[in-house]
């Protein structure tokens, strides 16, 4: 089978053009000046082989492993596309930096598993969107702080159960409003005491409750009920009845 990727031969030599050398073992050098074909061609006898075509096109062909080896610098300059593809693996040595500009799109695929490990601090800047889609498990691992900052709206959706453990103070500051909204109900448990906002009922669970205030501390409601128990839980409370009733009523 031909491989697409490596060109056709450009042979299209005419007698007395074409000169060719062979030696004893079977070397081949072509040059080659017949009119709109004009080539060189030098061969060896395992099948590798340099061609250079009447349109300045070559072509190099290494039958076995190639080797180029630089004391100095080096400059690759290529006007239109560069276009590689590797068989086996790459692996890429570099004892400075590496800097990569990309005018267009950049684009990379990795079938298997990828791993980045970085020495030092490392840089993220997107100036429009970022989309981060993962199928399987999320694992963000930090030994020190962590520092989540939003200029505008930030929206987080989770469709299951969502487990958050702080190991030190949780400081919540809004210069608007906070608001924590759920279907069903919301909980906060701090040791053994809890609040529970549900649909039209708020649960407050603890050994002792106090409402304390500077000024005055101010409940209203329709009905009420306040139990003490035997922990002596003290509450004063200014009850505000429906319009057209009255305390007695």
């Amino acid at each position: 089978m031909t491989d697409k990727r490596h060109p056709d031969t450009s042979y299209a030599a005419q007698y007395p053009y074409n000169r060719v050398t062979v030696t004893e073992s079977g070397h081949e050098i072509h040059l080659d000046d017949t009119p709109h074909a004009e080539r060189i061609r030098i061969a060896h006898k395992d099948g590798s082989y340099v061609e250079w075509t009447h349109d300045g096109r070559r072509t190099d062909m290494t039958v076995a492993n190639s080797h180029a080896y630089v004391k100095g610098g080096h400059t690759l300059t290529v006007d239109k596309n560069l276009d590689e593809k590797v068989g086996g693996s790459i692996r890429s040595s570099v004892g400075g930096d590496v800097h990569a500009e990309i005018a267009g799109e950049n684009t990379s695929m990795t079938q298997g598993d990828s791993r980045h490990v970085i020495g030092g601090d490392h840089v993220h800047a997107v100036q429009g969107d970022s989309v981060s889609g993962v199928v399987g498990n999320t694992v963000i691992r930090v030994g020190k702080g962590f520092q989540i900052k939003g200029d505008g709206m930030m929206d987080s959706k989770i469709d299951g159960a969502t487990n958050v453990e702080f190991g030190s103070t949780l400081y919540l500051l809004a210069h608007d409003a906070i608001t924590f909204e759920s279907k069903k109900s919301i909980t906060l448990r701090v040791g053994s005491s809890s609040l529970t906002l549900m649909d039209g009922k708020i649960v407050i669970k603890s050994a002792t409750n106090v409402l304390d205030a500077s000024d005055k501390n101010e409940m209203g409601a329709s009905n009420m009920n306040i139990i003490t128990s035997d922990a002596g839980t003290q509450l004063e409370a200014t009850l505000v009845p429906p319009a057209g009733k009255t305390v007695d009523d």
